[in-house]
């Protein structure tokens, strides 16, 4: 649950992304769809299929396109303990590694709150 709040946070803190409240939501969803695979043990392309959303969208989950695109891979990259490449995404996004790290223990906290 925390890859949804983390997404969130990520575009809040960045300065060169948008930030206005319907591509803040936006990346909130992005992080929820990115988690139907691992849930419904499916393709997510197959999945992806089914529902009625936005190319840009779609491009975002499978290929890591666009502004929700660059914020999921650079949670990804995260996830797999892929420092370089979280550094390079963090640079790319205005992030510094610090803040990445607190919106992710930001993130941890938010999802453990929900229990």
């Amino acid at each position: 649950m925390s890859k949804l709040q983390f997404a969130e946070i990520l575009r809040e803190k960045s300065p060169v992304l948008d930030d206005q409240p319907a591509t803040i939501h936006r990346s909130f969803l992005a992080g929820m769809l990115s988690l139907l695979d691992v849930y419904l043990k499916q393709p997510l392309p197959d999945l992806l299929n089914e529902l009625k959303i936005s190319d840009e969208m779609r491009k975002a989950l499978i290929y890591h396109e666009g502004e929700d695109g660059a914020v999921l891979g650079l949670i990804e990259a995260a996830e797999h303990g892929d420092l370089d490449t979280v550094k390079e995404m963090g640079k790319k996004l205005g992030l510094p590694l610090a803040e990445i790290t607190t919106a992710s223990l930001d993130a941890m906290n938010w999802a453990s709150s929900l229990k």
